[in-house]
Parts: structure tokens; sequence; C-alpha cells
């Protein structure tokens, strides 16, 4: 990820001084605090991969001006998962500075075989990724079947040109349509067979982080079930 300047940095620094933002973050740690409690996982609040021996989540948030808080880890039906709120200053690729708060939810699929890496979400929102990933291409979904018109409109996909036949395989159209009715502006992307859900949030509340969770969920048991499937079906 390519990140701002110093002035910036200190600029965000003053910001999160605030009476506002101090409270605001309170309450939202507090709603995080007892998610994990409802799930049985263990909540570490404020991390720095500086200083913190502690399993970094990167995906394309991932940058060494990052500033993670509310972190969290465990197991949700058999899954290993994790929560963060990160947040960053960076240059989008027309190099106009952006404050960015996302909320992470992040899954660790029981996939043998290693998934390609790729990116979905809202179109108005890819100028970030765009900028950490050069090397994935916005691609359009249809090679082997149609897609729902409401998430090639609204929806785009990033992924290396030679993959795209077999994330189509992994992610038809019936799951495109759960995304379309599920995920709002919510994106998410797959890399090293982790399942990444992001949200723009600065204060995450209880519904959303509920949503992701259960959306993350959803997605990493349809990737699971697809690629087991091709696996048995490569075998025979």
């Amino acid at each position: 990820m390519v990140v701002a300047g110093k002035k910036s940095i200190i600029k965000r620094t003053v910001r999160h001084m605030s009476p506002g933002h101090m409270l605001r973050a309170r309450i939202s740690a507090h709603t995080v605090q007892k998610i994990a409690d409802k799930y049985g996982l263990i909540y570490f609040g404020a991390v720095d991969p500086r200083k913190d021996d502690y399993n970094l989540l990167r995906g394309f948030t991932v940058s060494r001006t990052q500033i993670d808080s509310f972190y969290t880890v465990g197991t949700v039906q058999g899954y290993d998962v994790s929560f963060v709120l990160r947040n960053d200053i960076m240059l989008t690729r027309d190099q106009h500075e952006r404050r960015c708060h996302w909320f992470i939810v992040a899954i660790r699929l029981h996939a043998d075989s290693t998934l390609p890496h790729f990116y979905v979400g809202p179109q108005a929102s890819n100028g970030v990724f765009e900028s950490t990933y050069p090397q994935l291409k916005q691609m359009l979904f249809g090679t082997m079947a149609e897609y729902p018109q409401k998430f090639v409109s609204n929806f785009s996909v990033y992924a290396r040109p030679s993959d795209i036949v077999g994330i189509e395989q992994l992610f038809p159209p019936a799951a495109a349509q759960v995304i379309v009715s599920h995920f709002g502006d919510m994106s998410f992307e797959i890399e090293d067979n982790l399942v990444y859900v992001y949200s723009e949030s600065r204060y995450p509340n209880a519904a959303l982080v509920e949503t992701m969770l259960q959306n993350a969920m959803w997605l990493a048991k349809t990737l699971d079930t697809v690629s087991a499937a091709r696996v048995i079906l490569d075998q025979e």
C-alpha cells in the first residue's frame, strides 16, 4: 500500500486525541468486547506490529503506517476467526490522500489447495485496492455462466486474468446473488487461503460486526464446499 507523508500522520494522531473520538471509540470497543464474549473469542484491543507478537492480518489494507485496535481472535464453528479495526492514510492511484477506517473480519479456510488471490467490492470503493495490487486487473464474470445484473453493475472483481475461470468455478452466480442481497457496501478479499471481509467503518456497532461475521462464515463455508468438490472431481 502507498501511504501518505508524515504531516498527515501527525494530523491523524491529533484527531485521535479528541474527546469525541475517544468516547465513540470506547463505545465501539465495548461493543466488540461483548461480541467476543458471546462467541468465546479473546479480545486484545490495540496491537502494534512493530512491538507486539501477534498474527498480523494482512490483505490489501496492510501497511507500515496502519493503526490496529479491537484485535480479537478465536474459533467459531471450527474456523479460526480474527477481528481488527484498522485505520490508515494512504494515496490512491491518482495520488489523492484518503483517510481509511476498516473493520475487518478474517477467517482461515479449511481448503487443502491454495485458492487464487481475488477481490470483490462495490465499484465506488475500489480506488484503495487498485493502488495496492496493480498486478490484479478488473475482470468481468460471465465466462462460464450468466451472473446477476445487479452484481455485474454494482460490484467489481479484481484478479489475475489467468485465474478468472477458476474463480468463477469457486464463485458461481448463486453466490453472487447472495453478495448482492447481504453484503451491501462490504467488500471481500481471498488471499493465502484467508477470507477478509471489509467494511469502511470508523465506529463499528453490534449489528455491523454480527453481519460481517455471518457473511464471512457463509463465504468461508461456500468456498470450502466448492473447493472440496473440485478436489473430488479432479481425483475421479
